[in-house]
């Protein structure tokens, strides 16, 4: 396992890239269906178990090792029982939004008359997935030492020699493997 400060530097960058992460990505990770846009019911409900998973690390960052990982089990039931709304209207909307009528909740809901237990019980099983999916990455980039889609590297401005932690996802413009903090497009202005 990394040290203290090349733990810190990967895990921030790990959380940093997860919260970049479209309703539309999380609902892939989640397995579950699109929300119809980035402000839905659905697109809530999976935003918000991201940034809950994303606080508790931040919180509690040996969730993010080996060590954490039963804690972080915990947390992920936690997380799920809290994302859907306790509102009736706005449950059945992230509900429909998800497409969680599409789960089989058959051995979870012991009382199947109760359609609202049930539908409070498909957005769990869909929430859970997600955290549990999330804390993954999460935790796989810790012990990879690398972040979900890239590794920390150093990179240097071709025109001033400034050498940072990062890339082109980061600010950095590559123009023909050649990375530049250029910000006017044509010249060399300053760093970014």
């Amino acid at each position: 396992m990394a040290d203290n400060t090349e733990l810190s530097a990967v895990l921030a960058l790990a959380l940093a890239q997860l919260a970049t992460r479209t309703p539309y990505q999380l609902a892939l990770d989640a397995d579950c269906a699109n929300p119809n846009s980035h402000t839905s019911a659905g697109a809530a409900l999976l935003d918000n178990v991201r940034d809950a998973v994303i606080e508790a690390v931040k919180f509690d960052p040996e969730l993010a090792t080996e060590d954490g990982f039963n804690r972080g089990r915990d947390i992920t039931h936690e997380i799920a029982d809290a994302a859907p709304s306790v509102y009736t209207g706005q449950k059945w909307a992230e509900f429909a939004d998800v497409g969680a009528y599409l789960e089989d909740i058959s051995e979870l809901a012991s009382d199947s008359t109760d359609m609202d237990n049930m539908g409070s019980v498909a957005l769990y099983v869909i929430a859970e997935r997600l955290a549990t999916t999330l804390f993954g990455d999460i935790q796989r980039a810790v012990e990879d030492g690398e972040a979900m889609e890239g590794s920390i590297r150093q990179t240097v401005c071709v025109h001033c020699d400034l050498e940072v932690e990062g890339g082109p996802a980061d600010g950095w413009r590559d123009r023909g493997g050649n990375t530049s903090c250029v910000t006017d497009g044509q010249n060399h202005v300053g760093n970014v």
